[in-house]
């Protein structure tokens, strides 16, 4: 699996669809910096919500989203009472979700506090482009409870996500096959088919296609097919004692041809590599 890290909103503001105190200076929770976001109140006030939104998450194609976490930066400072998180929810598509995950309250110092975690996706399913959209993010309102005039202050908020990369792993299989088709641009990398009887992997379509290193070691046989009017690209591993066999009608590419080619020779592994050919 991989994970974003701790990033930052690009965009901060006020949302009046909770509470009642608004927040002053709303950029300043963008960064762990001491200056501060903050709202004031006592009596049981709630804030409004600070939103954070446009993370600019960058998400691989096919990616699977595993869990979502917040961390929130703040403080409080007051005589008497305290500061409780009262709502801590996502944001999907610029609109605020049901799921609530606030708890606890917030002390007289700065301290970090963390929603969510790597495994959970807060009641809800995400794709690579609700995690991109620039409407994600998150919203964080506190209550306050103090007899006299208090103060909520927020350092930073962050967002990180957890994913797992489109691979395909089929360890130890009888037989694993794998097709790619259609129209548009598809890629795949990091595959891996160890240990199988027979591998296959099958490319066709007039879009373009482009797999890279797929590991064929310890295979019986391997065959790669490659059909279609588009562009297509695949490297492969197998072992020394191994060729595999191409099976190549692509006659719409013209004087360009598909070759094998020798990558490396060693006792251990030789590479081969499928490429679009020299024009010849």
């Amino acid at each position: 699996m991989a994970n974003t890290g701790a990033t930052s909103p690009g965009t901060l503001a006020n949302d009046s669809s909770i509470g009642t105190r608004s927040w002053s200076d709303v950029n300043n929770a963008a960064a762990s910096d001491d200056s501060y976001a903050y709202a004031t109140g006592n009596a049981g006030a709630i804030t409004n919500y600070l939103k954070a939104t446009n993370f600019g998450f960058s998400i691989p194609t096919g990616a699977t989203i595993n869990g979502i976490t917040v961390q929130v930066e703040a403080k409080h400072a007051m005589q008497m009472g305290g500061c409780n998180f009262l709502g801590v929810r996502l944001v999907k598509n610029g609109v605020i979700q049901t799921t609530n995950k606030a708890t606890g309250s917030t002390t007289s110092s700065d301290a970090t506090y963390t929603f969510g975690s790597t495994s959970d996706l807060w009641s809800n399913t995400w794709s690579k482009s609700d995690i991109e959209n620039s409407g994600f993010g998150v919203v964080v309102a506190f209550q306050i409870y103090s007899p006299i005039l208090a103060y909520v202050y927020v350092d930073h908020i962050t967002i990180s996500i957890e994913y797992t990369e489109n691979t395909l792993e089929l360890a130890g299989t009888s037989s694993a096959s794998v097709s790619a088709s259609g129209s548009g641009s598809i890629s795949s990398s990091g595959n891996a088919l160890v240990g199988t009887s027979s591998s296959t992997v099958s490319i066709s379509g007039s879009g373009s296609l482009s797999y890279a290193q797929w590991n064929l070691a310890g295979t019986s046989s391997a065959t790669v097919s490659v059909s279609g009017s588009g562009g297509n690209n695949v490297t492969y591993e197998t072992t020394s004692w191994l060729a595999p066999t191409l099976q190549e009608s692509n006659s719409s590419v013209g004087t360009r041809d598909w070759f094998i080619g020798l990558g490396a020779n060693d006792a251990s592994d030789d590479v081969y590599a499928l490429s679009s050919g020299p024009d010849r």
